[in-house]
């Protein structure tokens, strides 16, 4: 009886599957709080654009109606929104709504400054001055988990990215 050859099965063995496991949570535990943190600087990220478009949209409606337009800003508890409306509408009246974006589903994300922003029919901010807003992730502990919008009196927006403490 001679030695039969052991014909080699393809697979993993025991020790190769252990290894691979052991190297797939080593990987996990270095790539989640990463993965936390992008997730948050996506969601102030994300909002601070639809809130410039959203200005940038009240303003555009101002000039081509060739009267003045509100932006309400409202913050609470279970997130905030911003409403686009014509200064002569009524709370009760839908149609002078132009823009509205609620964003509850980001709850995690705050929004501080002005309260409301008026652009007259030439697109400039009344009262003629420079506004600011912050949005501000609540779990804010990284460089660029805070957003500064800036607003010129013309009416015009920058947007940058700041550290969580703040200037």
């Amino acid at each position: 009886m001679g030695h039969e050859k052991f014909k080699r099965t393809a697979g993993f063995t025991l020790i190769e599957l252990i290894v691979a496991i052991a190297v797939a949570a080593i990987l996990l535990t270095i790539a989640v709080p990463s993965l936390s943190n992008l997730i948050r600087n996506n969601e102030v990220t994300g909002q601070t654009n639809e809130l410039v478009a959203l200005i940038n949209f009240a303003r555009s409606e101002a000039i081509r109606r060739n009267k003045s337009i509100d932006v309400d800003l409202i913050s609470g508890t279970d997130g905030w929104s911003a409403e686009v409306r014509s200064p002569d509408s009524t709370e009760d009246s839908e149609e002078c709504t132009v823009g509205v974006l609620r964003c509850a589903s980001y709850n995690d994300v705050l929004l501080s400054g002005a309260s409301s922003l008026t652009f007259n029919s030439r697109g400039y901010l009344e009262p003629f001055g420079p506004i600011s807003l912050v949005l501000k992730h609540t779990n804010c502990s990284g460089d660029r988990q805070r957003r500064e919008i800036d607003i010129m009196p013309t009416g015009q927006l920058s947007s940058s990215a700041a550290s969580c403490s703040g200037k």
